[in-house]
């Protein structure tokens, strides 16, 4: 139902993390969906296993906030970190 809600009216969004000082995880509070923003290209894109695995690479330590999704998106897929 909360997914419905947003497609009609929009997400909720709120800072999960910084990545860079450019980027950032972003989270709807609403349906609990992950984005990963870019202000240089001003894109805001749904965050997964492939995000994770390129923000790994650079040496940033992804955080996951209770309230977000359960584990991370690469557990979720069923992939090795």
């Amino acid at each position: 139902m909360k997914r419905i809600i947003c497609l009609f009216f929009g997400h909720k969004y709120s800072l999960a993390q910084k990545l860079t000082d450019h980027s950032r995880r972003i989270c709807c509070t609403r349906c609990r969906q992950s984005f990963a923003m870019n202000d240089d290209v001003r894109a805001v894109l749904p965050w997964d296993a492939s995000f994770h695995r390129l923000y790994e690479s650079q040496g940033v330590k992804i955080e996951y906030q209770t309230w977000e999704f359960s584990g991370s998106p690469i557990k979720a897929q069923g992939e090795q970190p």
